[in-house]
């Protein structure tokens, strides 16, 4: 007894019009290729975004830490004799060299950059009588590869009278 359903000769044998051709593969494959390659590309420049992000964000934290003392270094009381006056306050410091971006898993400086900090007098009065206001500019510039970039923020210190 045979328990398989009887097939037709067609079903059992399908004509050749039926069947892929070599050229219907290939623009599978080439379509295939296409969508692979964009994706590619797409997540390499996901990638370089995100790094590019994150040595932004460090820049922005080295230049914040040195907004952070000029704010916060203290005693300043420049009506003093002598004056009190940190020696971050004291005048513009030249250009240094700083890692920007250290690779958290070798320990190497990935990206160094160069800091400069600017202090001057705002002039700033009440009443003809000086206020000892200062303008602090300071400034991170450095590169990702040949791109150059830069980070800039400014503050103002008031005497702590």
């Amino acid at each position: 007894m045979n328990l398989q359903p009887r097939r037709s000769w067609t079903a059992r044998y399908r004509s050749a019009e039926e069947a892929f051709t070599l050229t219907d593969v290939l623009v599978a494959s080439a379509i295939l290729v296409v969508v692979g390659a964009t994706a590619m590309y797409a997540l390499s420049l996901t990638n370089r975004n995100a790094v590019n992000a994150r040595v932004q964000t460090a820049a922005q934290s080295v230049v914040q830490n040195q907004i952070d003392q000029i704010l916060t270094r203290g005693p300043y009381i420049p009506t003093n004799t002598p004056p009190l006056i940190p020696d971050v306050l004291k005048n513009t410091t030249p250009a240094k060299t700083v890692p920007v971006f250290v690779d958290p898993e070798t320990g190497v400086v990935a990206v160094s950059g160069t800091l400069t900090t600017k202090i001057e007098d705002s002039g700033a009065t009440a009443s003809g009588t000086p206020l000892y206001v200062l303008k602090a500019a300071v400034t991170l510039d450095y590169f990702i590869g040949p791109v150059p970039h830069k980070v800039v923020m400014n503050t103002l210190r008031a005497p702590d009278q």
